[in-house]
């Protein structure tokens, strides 16, 4: 038990060193990068090194819940890391428009329509596909052998489609609007692109300092 207990920590060390050194990288790669007002919608590959990132952040708490497995069974502990992770999504996203990953690598949530600070709704919208999957797989895993921090299963299944569903979408429209956006009424752009022909009712919400700028009136 204890080697096993000693292996695990081994692995998340490592795990965590590797994501804090490419989170490190991806945000010098994105810094200073501009791009062209047709590149506004291609956010394909920031969205993929975004995730990445935030995996980077959420790391602690996912150290966290490893350390309670001794208590807690497992497919508990993979509700309370979905619940975590999906908190972190939609909060972020309905008062910035973006998480840690997506400010790093300067793409930003937006309604689709008037290129606006989304809503709480949609941020909720935007995630609740996948939520519904992962915890219908989690509450149903008490027969499994399930690791939280490996898919398997009927986890494996409803990640495994709803990824594929996603790309699929993302690849149907010029604007690479995934199932999520469709559900949602979003749209994912650079806020590193030009702005000649970006909606007038927009407001910027991202700086070229690499700050947060909060719209007026949410603080």
């Amino acid at each position: 038990m204890n080697e096993k207990i000693s292996i695990g920590n081994n692995l998340d060390l490592g795990g965590a060193i590797f994501y804090l050194i490419l989170a490190y990288f991806i945000g010098r790669y994105y810094r200073n990068r501009r791009y062209p007002a047709a590149m506004r919608y291609r956010t394909t590959m920031p969205r993929f090194w975004a995730g990445l990132v935030d995996q980077a952040v959420l790391f602690p708490s996912k150290v966290l819940l490893a350390l309670a497995t001794p208590w807690l069974p497992l497919y508990l502990i993979a509700l309370f890391e979905i619940a975590l992770s999906t908190a972190y999504s939609i909060l972020l996203h309905a008062r910035y428009g973006q998480t840690v990953g997506k400010w790093v690598c300067k793409i930003k949530i937006v309604d689709h329509l008037t290129a606006t600070q989304i809503s709480l709704n949609q941020a909720f919208l935007r995630d609740s596909g996948l939520l519904v999957g992962l915890l219908y797989a989690a509450s149903v895993l008490k027969g499994e052998e399930f690791d939280p921090n490996q898919l398997t299963g009927t986890a494996a299944l409803v990640a495994g489609t709803w990824f594929i569903l996603e790309i699929i979408s993302m690849l149907l429209n010029k604007k690479r609007r995934a199932l999520h956006d469709l559900l949602a009424g979003t749209v994912v752009i650079r806020t590193n692109a030009e702005a000649d022909d970006l909606p007038a009712a927009q407001t910027p919400l991202h700086n070229d300092t690499g700050a947060f700028n909060p719209p007026e009136g949410t603080l």
